[in-house]
């Protein structure tokens, strides 16, 4: 409604804090205003106000409503007047609600308050229909509400704005949004003036006139300021645009003013023309306002960038300067780390020389602290000189600054990064020495693990080699099964070594561990490749079979297809047997079809799973594999699904021709049944027909019906096996249809044979209706006779036989056993008369039954209703005698019933007599029963009440069971029942009584007997405790006389003590302790067991009696002897105490005595061992001369073994004939023998003194004869038990004895090898015993069983024996003493406890033997150290003088070579540093300088080398010597030599690489000044590429290089030296190609910045051709030129894209890049392609463009407006494949042409002749194949066929196919669908051209149109001009897909190849082999080899400048060398004489 949008927009007005813009328009909220009543209650309305006036406190106010006096209303409508205000908004809030409420037009409409008020104008079209009113308001409510006012009605409370103002007219500005919120500056409100229309029409047009002529003043300035500031970076031009653009706009703004006076008061048209013209010209100021602020922009630019060259020039001069000298100390700094790196290679050189890696730590320290701090000098000079630079004014020179200097801080910080590691060189040698140790223990398992890996590889390779067998297999898994458990325990010691390692042993151990990661890598690849081989195998045979089944099912269906051969004529309806044999035949063919190829899907579908769990690459292979069989299996399976259809058609037809067939025959039999039967209907001639007439008749209708059943049977029975066939899911509706009329006519048939049937059935049934009479009057007699015996059985109940009277003394038993035999006769006939009732009855029931079915069949009804009386008659005889047998059953039940009770009673009588008798022993007169017969006389008793209470029990239970019997007879019968039973009970009570006393007086009886028992258990057990007692006492009988003793010596002093103590140790014999104790025991036993029975005894009885009689006086006397056999168990327990305490004592005497004996022993052991081993111990050098003697005798038997003299010799000569060898002589021999003995028997002139007193004697002065022979005879020691025999052969010899340990023997002859086994075996005779035999010295499994005898070492062995015993002494001793202390442990007192003290005291004893024979150890051990050290002494001494002549001899040597390599450097090396400085600038020929100081340096660097290889040769010969003495000083030495050498070999190094840095810069500059010179000649003389080659190739493929530089030569005025002209063509030597020359005279930029093309050199007299965009690429055609007023390089170019030529810009004055250099374009032919002679794709062909061919661009690319093509949807007929293709070509020419064609649509086969029957087929058609007509149509008569002969296009067959069958079926018919190809067309995919190809139409090829012909719009191709390189060919080519490819001259090898000098590749013979990453340079075109085929290219390597030709593809696709596009140009052509780009 109205009133809710107004309240609407007053929520707007007063919603505040959020842009209205935002907010939905919320729903108003109405205000009330109330009546006017006075101050009082003004004020009391505005205390009210929900949303508070300013005098309510509240946030927001509300409009006051209207005050209304006595007159009413003061408000009051006025006449519309003339004035009109407008209400605008000056900003961008128009689509506020609030605004586009108030903004309009409003005419006054009445007064208010003084006041006009205004009405808002609204349009009819508008939606909104809110009323706007503007009013005045006065202060009546409150100064507050005074003002002017917008609100939707004069006074009313929905307001929008407010103005304070108190103007008679509405106030222009300052209007509050809301109403109590901020001024809307924006919001304006005018008066609207009337201004005639003719004027401001004037106005108009003559402000429009003068602003055009403006504006186009200003449009020139503008263009003309553009042009001249062209670059922006002109000083002049950026002036001269100024001067220009600053007038114009002054005159524009003036022209604005104008047009804002102008627009006041004008019509609207005339105000929208005036929009306008400000529109223009506000976008003509602000396009001048922009160009002129970036001209004034660009002037400060300008300024700056004068400014900034001088700084540069200024900043520049000091930082070259600075720069040496920072070069300098940057490189002494990386000097110095480099000397310190090269001396810290001397701690690895010290090897384990602690003291030499100590002393080469401290060179390195110091070495690195020099090189530190040279590094911190220069570092600080380096940060001053950066901190400088920064200052400098120049940003480029400051740049420059920053990164020579950072570089600078990058090398030192490069020398510093090596310099670091040197910081912890200790540490790391330490860390390096424990790493080397674990990986040597590592390396040791890892490397056999490794062999295994290698082996395991070997393995597998084999099964690439030899291929996969199952053998091969095997042993490649056991290879990898072994390499891989070794590795994992590689694996596993590495990680238990890594956690507890740290440092350099973790890295290394990180590093083993990756390279056994690396092998385990390898056995998993090795796996793999198993599995895959083994997979691979598996993968054969699963597609072998896949294929052989896929193969039978084609094999199959090929059959089933042969089937149909007999359909597949034409013949359309074949005679039925023909049909079905056919049919039988195809069903079979289809079934064996189905049945392979259900095996096949299921067979490729299970593999397919199985597949998945193959690798990758196989899965891959046999997925796709087995899902193209699965495909072909498809394509299979839908063929047989066709046959199968066909056939199951062809037997639906068959089947209804059978149906037929058989319902006939049915119908004609059923037409003769009732042709035969027709008389048994007539009622008239049945009654004249006999009976043999009728029968006969009968028969025959019978015969014929059941001939005519049978076949209705076999007939319905194929009807229901085709209606089930029919049922099938693919079986047609109309069959079954058909099946079920048939089946209706065999039911009529069968319906109209039923009725003969019936009529012939009926002949019987008269003679049957009498039979049955008969049979029921013969069952009825039967029943009488049944009835008659029933009751002959029932009387003889009534009398059963009477029983026989026998004599009195006859047997009871006798007579029972005939009364039950009677009972059970009586039984026996009663059940037989029941049975016999039950016969009667139901035979009874059967003849009525007969009779009653009788009865209901109308032939013999009445004469059977006479035999229901007789029934009914013999049932109440039935019942009567069943009656009667039922009272005489019941009369014998009864009896049996009294005769059973009867006989229970009798028997509770028996027992009750028996229970008597047991109870006799127990009677008051037998008080003497003996005690053992107390318990059997106690279980005869009981035995006895058990069977009375028993019978008793069993009787009553008879009785009640009787009882129960009784209830179902007759009443009298019942009640006679029940007294019998009565009278049973009765008595049975009595006999209940007597058994109840008796049981009472048996009990008092019982328990005098218990009582007598339990005394005598009691007096049996007291005995055998005592006697117990007896024995006990006995054996503590042992201690009395020490106990009398103790008595007797109280006061006898000493001495009683003494014996006491001495009578307590001894005691008994073992022997006679132990039996006394194990009869003790055993009687202390026997007791107890007896004791332990009786109290079992005596509880029982206790517990007997108090079930008996609690109170009874039993009970009392056997809980008092219980009481007496608890003492007894006390005693017993006392003497087993004292039984115990005694062999506690005996066994603690025992144990004292056996370990005070051990200890005894071992101290014995101890003390001969100490004896033993006294010489060795001592400090007396007693056994120091045993040792030195043993050295002087082993080193003069040496000497007389290489002498040949014996001892005797020996003596005679060192005695010189004299009695005895002095010491002297006997030294100076020793002396002689030094340089041939071994270092180890060198001893000094003293230790030769000692042994020669010991062999002398102490006092002798000589060593006589004896003594002398005595020590060089020979001696073994036994080191292993061995056998001594007889003889020197083992076999057959006997056995002397067994030699033993450490026995010593005498040699009797020298050691021979036994024959047999080949050991070593001696003649000795041994010392101990003098027996003499043959002892082996070594087993041949590396046993020694004897040893060199020595003093010493016998003597060692001796005492390592005894120590060994003591030993293990020690050990029995200590474990016996632990043994029983443990077994002691538990026990707290007595003997035992002493014991266990005892022996923990004899400890000590054992523990001072070991520390005895302990130190006995040590002393040895010091002793045998002592004379080790005094030989390693003098070894040490005599080692270290050989080292010391040995080592001054190698750095002799070693300072020689060094001395020569430092003189050639001294030579060398200035000279080389003067030419790098210069760049050989004051050499007459640089060139030949640099190779005379690089070849100085080279020969210096060899010397220095060999130096070098020397050192390291003489160290590595160190590495084995002692890490002290001489030569460890020689290492050092050599270290410090080493250091030296590699600092002149680095400095050489660095050297020669400046030189080469040098030459290359030089041979640069040289290349680049010749192609300047070159490229400048070329272009001042105007020279074509082209020309010039021609005329300097002369013919050739190539300018040769003399050529060339005769050109150069002749180059006038070209500034060329010999020397530049020597160096730069080295490049050329294989001459320069066309290619080459090309790049070189051509010169390509490529736009990388937007910049315009002018028409002119100087920018502000060009105008702008065209904008150039990023990567438009310009061909250079005038060299630079520099422009005067600007200094801008600008280069006049050609836009390749569009040809036109202009000028540009190429580098501004700021250094801003427009340009740069770009490579000469190509594009390579990728795929044969036209090449055409305009632009348009559809002009005439110049040429096919081969793959391979280069096209130089000349223009382009463009792109062609986009052609529209036909494309043709469809199919190929050939193969089926579908696509698209097109109609015509871009040309207009068809591709294909539309032609009629035969289409098969009907299987049917093509045969080899027109007669069917004389022909064969060729094979069947498809279904939509097509089919060209060469003859015919025919018709064949006989069979009414129409053929033609046609040719498939399929395959091409030719042969005669059946067009119309002889039913009139069509199999063939004419298409206008199918296509034939004219050319051959790419099949597509899609409907876009160029989408994925399917395959080739072929020409002549058929293709079926599946939709129509479509239209299809393409983008435009890209069309690019160009040249091939080969012959100059000029044309258009189009840039589609990879027809063609950029290219470029620079190639990149991918894959190793060879550099052949040759294009053909036999004839070729190899330069050099090319790497992988070469840069290679194309000197020609890429061309064909003639032979193979490849694309080969003529190539110079960048490397080495080798040429030749080298393959681009292999023939199987890989790429060899590849293009390399967007390639830096080189040289570079930063300036106008700068070379052509190359790519």
């Amino acid at each position: 409604s109205d009133a809710s949008r107004n309240f609407e927009f007053l929520a707007m007005a007063w919603k505040g804090g959020q842009p209205w813009m935002q907010q939905p328009r919320p729903a108003m909220q109405p205000q009330i205003r109330p009546p006017n009543v006075g101050g009082g209650a003004a004020a009391a309305w505005n205390q009210q106000r929900p949303w508070g006036a300013p005098g309510g406190g509240g946030a927001q106010q509300a409009r006051p409503a209207l005050v209304v006096g006595k007159g009413g209303p003061a408000a009051v409508a006025a006449p519309q007047g003339p004035e009109t205000y407008n209400v605008v908004t000056n900003g961008n809030d128009g689509e506020e609600v609030v605004i586009k409420t108030l903004v309009g037009q409003y005419h006054e409409s009445g007064n208010n308050h003084g006041r006009k008020v205004y009405k808002k104008v609204v349009e009819t079209s508008q939606a909104e229909t809110v009323d706007v009113f503007m009013y005045f308001w006065d202060q009546r409510d409150g100064p507050a509400f005074e003002g002017w006012w917008f609100g939707n009605k004069v006074g009313g409370t929905q307001v929008w704005s407010h103005n304070a103002s108190k103007d008679m007219a509405p106030p222009a500005a300052g209007w509050k949004i809301p109403w109590d919120g901020a001024v809307r500056a924006t919001l304006a409100v005018a008066k609207k003036a009337a201004s005639p229309q003719i004027e401001a029409q004037g106005a108009v047009k003559a402000a429009s006139s003068e602003i055009v002529a403006v504006s186009n003043a200003a449009k020139n300035a503008l263009q003309q300021a553009k042009a001249a500031a062209g670059g922006y970076l002109s000083m002049d031009g950026l002036k001269q645009a100024e001067a220009l653009l600053q007038p114009q706009l002054t005159a524009l703004a003036e022209s604005m003013k104008k047009l804002t006076e102008a627009q006041r008061g004008t019509t609207p048209e005339a105000l929208r023309q005036i929009t306008q013209l400000r529109t223009a010209l506000q976008t003509l100021m602000s396009g001048i306002n922009v160009e002129l602020g970036k001209v004034r922009a660009s002037k400060g630019k300008a300024e700056q960038a004068e400014r900034d060259k001088a700084a540069d020039e200024r900043d520049l001069a000091v930082f070259m300067e600075v720069l040496p000298e920072a070069t300098q100390k940057a490189n002494a700094a990386e000097d110095a780390v480099e000397k310190a790196v090269i001396t810290s290679e001397m701690i690895l050189a010290g090897g384990d020389d602690l003291e030499e890696v100590k002393e080469a730590v401290a060179a390195t320290e110091q070495a690195m602290q020099d090189a530190q701090k040279a590094m911190g000098e220069a570092r600080i000079f380096l940060n001053a000189k950066q901190a400088s630079a920064r200052r400098f004014e120049s940003e480029k020179v400051k740049a420059k600054a920053a990164t020579d200097l950072g570089q600078l801080q990058s090398q030192l910080q490069e020398a510093q990064n090596k310099l670091n590691p040197l910081k912890n060189v200790r540490q790391d040698f330490v860390q390096r020495q424990a790493a080397k140790k674990i990986v040597e223990e590592i390396l040791e398992k890892l490397s056999p693990a490794e062999v295994d890996v290698d082996r395991a590889e070997e393995a597998t390779a084999l099964l690439k080699d030899q291929g996969t067998n199952k053998d091969v297999m095997q042993q490649a898994m056991t290879a990898v099964t072994k390499a891989s458990d070794h590795i994992n325990q590689v694996m596993r010691f590495i990680e238990s070594k890594k956690n507890s390692s740290v440092g350099k042993a973790k890295e290394e151990l990180l590093k083993l561990e990756e390279r056994a990661r690396g092998s385990q890598t390898r056995l998993t690849e090795f796996k793999n490749s198993q599995r895959e081989a083994t997979e691979r195998l598996g993968l054969e045979g699963l597609l072998k079979e896949a294929s052989d089944k896929l193969q039978a099912v084609a094999q199959a269906v090929s059959k089933a297809a042969d089937a149909e051969g007999p359909w597949l004529m034409g013949v359309e309806e074949l005679p039925l047997e023909e049909t079905v044999a056919a049919v039988k035949a195809c069903e079979a063919a289809a079934t064996a079809a189905n049945t392979a190829t259900s095996i096949a899907r299921m067979f490729i579908a299970t593999k397919l799973v199985e597949a998945k769990r193959f690798t990758a690459d196989l899965s891959t292979e046999a997925t796709t594999k087995l899902k193209a069989f699965q495909a072909d299996l498809e394509t299979h399976t839908k063929k047989l699904t066709q046959l199968k259809k066909n056939t199951s058609d062809r037997k639906t037809g068959m089947t209804m021709r059978e149906a037929e067939h058989e319902i006939k025959k049915a119908e004609e039999l059923s037409a003769k049944v009732a042709e035969v039967g027709a008389v048994l209907l007539d009622d008239e001639k049945l009654g004249e027909m006999s009976s043999e007439a009728l029968k006969k008749a009968s028969e025959e209708t019978i015969k014929a019906e059941q001939v005519a059943s049978k076949h209705l049977a076999d007939a319905r029975k194929f009807l229901t096996a085709r209606q089930i066939e029919a049922k099938a899911k693919d079986a047609s509706s109309d069959v079954s249809a058909e099946l079920i009329k048939c089946e209706t006519r065999l039911r009529t048939a069968q319906t109209e044979m039923a009725k003969y049937k019936k009529a012939a059935s009926t002949v019987d049934q008269r003679l049957a209706a009498k039979k049955a009479c008969e049979d029921a009057a013969a069952k009825l007699d039967a029943v009488g006779e049944k009835l008659e015996k029933l009751k002959e059985m029932s009387e003889a109940l009534e009398n059963p036989p009477e029983k026989t009277e026998g004599s009195k003394e006859g047997n009871e038993g006798e007579e029972k056993a005939a009364k039950e035999s009677q009972e059970k006769a009586l039984q026996k006939n009663v059940r037989a008369a029941e049975q016999c009732a039950a016969d009667v009855q139901a035979s009874l029931k059967a003849a009525s039954r007969f009779v009653e079915m009788q009865t209901r069949s109308q032939t013999a009804s009445k004469d059977i209703e006479t035999m229901k009386p007789r029934i009914d008659e013999l049932q109440e005889k039935l019942d009567a005698t069943v009656a009667a047998m039922r009272e005489r059953s019941e009369k014998a039940v009864l009896a049996t019933i009294r005769s059973e009770s009867e006989g229970r009673v009798q028997e509770v009588g028996e027992s009750i007599k028996k229970l008597v008798e047991a109870e006799k022993p127990f009677l008051a007169d037998a008080k003497d029963l003996p005690a053992d017969q107390v318990p059997e006389a106690l279980a005869a008793l009981e035995a006895a009440v058990t069977a009375a209470n028993s019978a008793v029990s069993g009787a009553k239970t008879l009785v009640g069971v009787k009882k129960l019997a009784a209830r179902r007879l007759s009443e009298a019968s019942k009640k006679t029942a029940e007294e019998q039973l009565k009278e049973v009970a009765e008595k049975l009570e009595e006999h209940a009584k007597v058994l109840a006393e008796t049981k009472k007086n048996m009990n008092d009886r019982k328990m005098e007997v218990v009582k007598r028992e339990v005394v005598a258990k009691f007096e049996e057990a007291e005995k055998k405790v005592q006697e117990a007692e007896e024995a006990t006492a006995t054996l503590t009988s042992f201690d009395k006389p020490a106990e009398e003793e103790k008595t007797e010596g109280e006061g006898e002093g000493e001495k009683a003590e003494g014996e006491k103590a001495e009578k307590k140790v001894a005691p008994p014999p073992a022997d006679e302790m132990k039996a006394a104790c194990e009869k003790a025991g055993s009687a202390q036993q026997d007791a107890r067991n007896i004791v332990t029975a009786a109290q079992k005894l005596l509880l029982a009885r206790q517990k007997d009696a108090k079930l008996a009689n609690p109170s009874s006086s039993l009970v009392t006397e056997i809980s008092e002897l219980l009481e007496k056999f608890t003492k007894m168990v006390a005693a017993l327990d006392k003497q087993k105490a004292a039984l115990r305490d005694q062999e506690h004592r005996f066994v603690a005497q025992r144990l004292q005595k056996d370990a005070s004996e051990k200890l005894e022993e071992l101290e014995k052991k101890h003390e001969s061992v100490l004896e033993l081993a006294s010489p060795l111990a001592s400090d007396d050098g007693a056994m120091a001369a045993v040792v030195f003697l043993g050295y002087v005798v082993d080193c003069l038997k040496a000497y007389m073994k290489a002498e040949s003299k014996t001892p005797k010799d020996l003596f005679a000569e060192l005695s010189a004939g004299k009695e005895g060898v002095t010491e002297a002589a006997l030294i100076a021999k020793m002396k002689t023998l030094e340089e041939k003995a071994p270092e180890d028997m060198m001893l000094s002139e003293e230790q030769i003194k000692t042994a020669f007193k010991h062999l002398a004697g102490k006092e002798a002065e000589v060593v006589v004869e004896d003594n002398f022979l005595n020590e060089f005879t020979s001696r073994y020691l036994c080191v292993a038990a061995v056998t001594m025999t007889d003889g020197m052969v083992i076999k057959g010899g006997k056995t002397v004895r067994k030699i033993e340990v450490n026995e010593v023997l005498k040699g009797l002859a020298e050691p021979e090898k036994e024959q047999n086994l080949g050991l070593m075996r001696v003649h000795v005779k041994a010392e101990k015993d003098d027996k003499e035999g043959y002892i082996t010295v070594a087993g041949n499994q590396g046993s020694k069983y004897l040893d060199s005898y020595t003093p010493y070492v016998a003597m060692q062995k001796s005492v390592e024996q005894a120590v060994k015993e003591l030993t293990e002494a020690c050990k029995d001793v200590t474990k016996y003493l632990d043994t029983k202390a443990e077994e002691l442990k538990a026990v707290r007192g007595g003997p035992l406890a002493d014991t266990k003290a005892e022996l923990l005291k004899l400890k000590p004893r054992v523990t001072k033997v070991q520390s005895s024979y302990t130190d006995l150890k040590k002393k040895i051990a010091q002793a045998d150290k002592k004379i080790t050290q005094v030989m390693e002494e003098e070894k040490k001494k005599r080692i270290e003088a050989a080292d010391k002549k040995a080592a001054a001899a190698m750095i002799e040597e070693v300072v020689q070579m060094v001395s020569s390599a430092e003189e050639s450097v001294g030579k060398s090396t200035p000279v080389a540093e003067g030419l790098i400085s210069s760049l050989g600038g004051d050499q007459e020929n640089p060139l030949a300088a640099m190779d005379s100081a690089e070849k100085d340096l080279t020969s210096a660097h060899e010397s220095l080398e060999a130096a070098m290889n020397k050192i390291r040769e003489q160290m590595d010969s160190m590495k084995n010597q002692p890490a002290k003495g001489a030569y460890a000083e020689a290492k050092n030495s050599l270290v410090k030599l080493k250091v030296k050498v590699g600092a002149m070999e680095s400095k050489c190094k660095k050297l020669v690489s400046g030189l080469k840095t040098a030459r290359s810069n030089l041979t640069s500059q040289a290349e680049e000044a010749i192609l300047n010179a070159f490229q400048k000649h070329a272009k001042a003389q105007s020279v074509k590429p082209d020309d010039l080659f021609k005329e300097l190739a002369a013919g050739a493929d190539a300018i040769p290089a003399d050529a060339f530089r005769d050109y150069l030569n002749k180059i006038p005025d070209s500034g060329l030296k010999e020397s530049q002209l020597d160096m730069a063509m080295g490049r050329f030597t294989a001459g320069l190609t066309k290619l080459s020359l090309l790049e070189q005279l051509q010169e390509f930029q490529r736009c990388v910045k937007e910049i315009a093309m002018t028409s002119s050199l100087e920018v502000k007299d060009g105008k702008t051709l065209r904008k150039l965009a990023k990567d438009d690429l310009l061909e250079v055609l005038e060299v630079g030129k520099t422009e005067g007023s600007t200094s801008l390089t600008r280069y006049r170019c050609r836009a390749i894209s569009d040809g036109k030529e202009g000028w540009v810009t190429s580098i501004g004055n700021q250094g801003t890049g427009f340009l740069e250099k770009a490579a000469k374009p190509f594009f390579c032919c990728e795929v044969e392609s036209p090449l055409h002679s305009a632009f348009e794709s559809s002009s005439p062909e110049v040429k096919k463009v081969q793959p391979g061919d280069v096209l130089e661009v000349l223009e382009g690319p463009q792109k062609e407006d986009p052609p529209e093509t036909l494309r043709l949807q469809g199919k190929a007929s050939k193969d089926g494949k579908a696509g698209f293709v097109t109609l015509k070509d871009m040309a207009g020419n068809d591709n294909f042409v539309i032609e009629k064609l035969l289409v098969c649509k009907q299987s049917i086969a093509i045969t080899t002749t027109f007669n069917i029957a004389d022909g064969k087929a060729h094979r069947k058609l498809d279904v939509g194949e097509a089919l060209e007509v060469l003859e015919g149509p025919q018709e064949d008569s006989s069979r009414g066929l129409n053929r033609v002969r046609a040719k498939a296009k399929k395959d091409g067959t030719e042969g005669w196919v059946t067009v119309q069958g002889n039913q009139g079926t069509a199999y063939a018919e004419e298409s206008d669908k199918h296509y034939v190809c004219k050319k051959a067309v790419p099949l597509e995919s899609k409907m876009a051209t160029g989408s994925v190809l399917v395959r080739q139409i072929e020409e002549g090829e058929a293709f079926e149109a599946v939709d129509a012909p479509k239209a299809e719009k393409r983008d435009g191709i890209q069309r690019v001009r160009g040249r091939t390189l080969a012959d100059g060919s000029e044309g258009w080519f189009s840039i589609t897909g990879k027809s063609f490819v950029p290219w470029s001259s620079t190639y990149k090898c991918m894959q190793a190849t060879t550099l052949n000098d040759g294009l053909e590749l036999k004839e070729a013979k190899t330069v050099r082999k090319l790497e992988v990453g070469e840069v290679l340079e194309a000197l020609q075109a890429p061309v064909k080899e003639p032979t193979a085929g490849l694309l080969r290219v003529r190539v110079r390597a960048k490397k080495d400048g080798a040429c030749g030709f080298a393959t681009i593809k292999g023939n199987q696709g890989t790429v060899i060398l590849k293009s390399i596009l967007n390639a830096e140009p080189s040289p570079s052509k930063e300036t106008p004489a700068a070379a052509p780009a190359k790519k």
